[in-house]
């Protein structure tokens, strides 16, 4: 049954009027002298009846609009405040709309916002960006669910903290870039390039500073700011653990027994949202009787010896949008990708017998390294100082993105 009321007439359906103050209630609308209060988001539909369809607009809380006409549907009173462009203050037709939130921090994620809350490990890294599916608020502490049984706070008590200073930070300047990369005026949105960085560089860094929106940055100098997307920074601190999820365990055998490094760095690029497999890579990377320029022999037969960082660049470049050659960096390097980027990290070692074999590295603690075995087609932990001397033995070759 529908009952139609026409209201101010002659005034512009589509008329928005300044509006602020209102008191937050879930989808609540008050309407006086032809004028429509939004105190919720509203959805914006094409009609109103049966056959609506939204418009994928949702119309802000805080706003008024002038109402052209209102219709009621099964007890449902909607509003028209433009042609054919609908609202209504029923709950049931505006679900809560919450704002992508960008971490200012390293921030813990954890599996609910109660006391009996549990960490799952896993640190988000700073500037990432988060749709919000929920948002409670526990003993004035705001939490954000942004996936099922996910949920994150900003409150620096949950979270690990990130000093703004340190006095031994050096920054390799590691964007895959021959032209290096930019030098800035500040961190913050108004900043504008003064200069370049050549690539391979390195430079001493005493602070580092979060933008407005969430991004990480080092001052190198007096108004001379950089990304810390552009190198690597060690030397700084770091969360003192970090585990990436969601990694895939690829087994190389039985197709590529001598094929560890492009199995691995597969595992790598398939978190990165690469849609590879391992055969494909296998065939796909260079050849060369050098393993820095490409792969000695094939990895599907005896031939096959090992392939170096340098001589896969490309390939990570291709399908991850950025590739950093680690070799003879520090394990700081690690802590800055696993632990801020939450980037894995693919190192050479020397295990099970092998002159060279290439693992995943995929979380740190303060004793611990976790990484994934293509070869056991396992987890595997080792200590960090086990892994420091283990990786020395390969010049500390390891690449990420």
């Amino acid at each position: 049954m529908w009952r139609k009321v026409w209201t101010a007439a002659g005034i512009l359906g589509a008329a928005v009027v300044a509006y602020c103050g209102l008191t937050a209630n879930p989808a609540q609308a008050a309407v006086a002298d032809g004028v429509i209060s939004l105190e919720q988001p509203a959805t914006l539909y094409q009609g109103f009846d049966a056959t609506r369809q939204s418009t994928g607009r949702t119309l802000a809380a805080g706003t008024r609009w002038r109402v052209s006409a209102t219709q009621e549907v099964d007890g449902v009173q909607w509003y028209e405040v433009a042609t054919n462009a609908w609202v209504t203050e029923n709950a049931q037709f505006n679900p809560v709309v919450y704002q992508p939130i960008k971490l200012a921090q390293p921030t813990t994620l954890y599996t609910g916002y109660g006391p009996d809350r549990q960490s799952t490990g896993r640190v988000l890294p700073i500037g990432s960006a988060w749709k919000v599916l929920n948002r409670v608020v526990v003993d004035g502490i705001a939490w954000y669910a942004i996936g099922a049984n996910q949920w994150v706070t900003m409150d620096t008590s949950a979270n690990p903290a990130v000093p703004a200073n340190f006095t031994n930070a050096v920054l390799t300047v590691t964007v895959n870039n021959k032209n290096g990369a930019n030098i800035y005026s500040t961190y913050q949105p108004n900043r504008y390039q003064t200069g370049t960085l050549p690539f391979a560089s390195r430079w001493r860094a005493g602070r580092q500073a979060v933008a407005e929106d969430g991004s990480l940055w080092y001052q190198l100098g007096t108004n001379q700011w950089i990304s810390a997307t552009s190198g690597i920074t060690t030397g700084a601190v770091y969360p003192a653990s970090a585990q990436i999820n969601g990694v895939p365990l690829i087994a190389q055998r039985p197709e590529l027994p001598n094929g560890c490094e492009i199995t691995a760095v597969t595992m790598m690029l398939r978190y990165a949202g690469a849609k590879v497999d391992k055969m494909q890579l296998a065939r796909e990377m260079a050849r060369s009787k050098d393993p820095n320029k490409g792969y000695i022999g094939n990895p599907w037969d005896r031939s096959g010896v090992t392939i170096f960082p340098p001589a896969l660049m490309g390939l990570v470049q291709k399908y991850a949008g950025n590739a950093i050659n680690m070799t003879g960096m520090s394990f700081d390097a690690i802590r800055y990708q696993v632990g801020l980027r939450q980037h894995p990290v693919v190192a050479w070692l020397t295990l099970h017998g092998f002159p060279y074999h290439a693992v995943v590295v995929i979380g740190y603690d303060a004793s611990n390294v976790t990484y994934l075995d293509c070869w056991t087609n396992q987890r595997g932990t080792m200590s960090i100082a086990a892994f420091e001397k283990n990786w020395q033995t390969q010049k500390r070759r390891a690449i990420s993105y």
